[in-house]
């Protein structure tokens, strides 16, 4: 682990990382270390946590190559909440941390993270898809998770987003999709 990461564990969590004894994922905390730490030296506690997450879904027999509930989708909302919650919601503020609860059975994998930040308008993000937003940086990762995720719900006010992942869910999600528009 970098020293210039701060992890906090959590109640549950008797032997360090996610996967101790009794296994309850219960989460960790996270905040930066320093002003000038970027978010890429950051991601490498996450690696290991989404490393962790993805060896238990698989054990739990989650697949990877399931492209409607599949890992890979997992593994991508999970960096972009816990991202969002650093750079956004924190601020990349050094007193500040973010707090990341984990629950996954078989049929559904849940994540809660909580910044302390002061939190945001869904509805004032602007659509990253639409035209005159295509070249802006901001909103793509907030549509990948709705994208991936069963249900992504904020709280009121904005500061801690839970994702869902329920394979039954998604799947009737998937199946009442409109077909795809074929280009002539």
């Amino acid at each position: 682990m970098s020293d210039n990461v701060r992890v906090i564990r959590l109640p549950g969590d008797a032997v360090g990382f996610p996967g101790g004894p009794g296994d309850p994922f219960t989460g960790f905390t996270v905040g930066l270390a320093s002003e000038t730490e970027t978010v890429a030296e950051v991601q490498a506690p996450f690696r290991r946590l989404i490393d962790a997450i993805l060896e238990r879904l698989a054990s739990l027999g989650w697949s990877e190559d399931d492209p409607d509930v599949g890992t890979f989708g997992i593994h991508l909302s999970v960096e972009e909440a816990v991202m969002n919650a650093i750079k956004h919601g924190n601020q990349r503020e050094t007193d500040k941390v973010v707090t990341v609860t984990i629950s996954m059975t078989p049929e559904c994998f849940t994540i809660v993270v909580e910044d302390e930040g002061t939190g945001f308008d869904l509805a004032a993000v602007p659509c990253c898809t639409d035209e005159e937003n295509l070249e802006l940086p901001s909103g793509r990762g907030l549509m990948l998770m709705e994208t991936f995720m069963s249900s992504r719900d904020y709280n009121d006010p904005g500061n801690c987003v839970t994702l869902v992942l329920d394979i039954e869910t998604k799947r009737r999600q998937v199946a009442e999709r409109p077909p795809e528009p074929v280009e002539a």
